[in-house]
């Protein structure tokens, strides 16, 4: 078995509340929630 190596090249966010990390962090301290009806 042949081992692949990764590669970890920044920190990102994908969330209900945000489609990066400032905006997901900005988000949360303002206390908004991703959740829906």
């Amino acid at each position: 078995m042949e081992l692949k190596r990764v590669v970890i090249t920044g920190m990102g966010a994908l969330t209900p509340i945000g489609n990066n990390l400032t905006e997901y962090w900005d988000a949360l301290k303002a206390g908004k929630s991703g959740c829906a009806p």
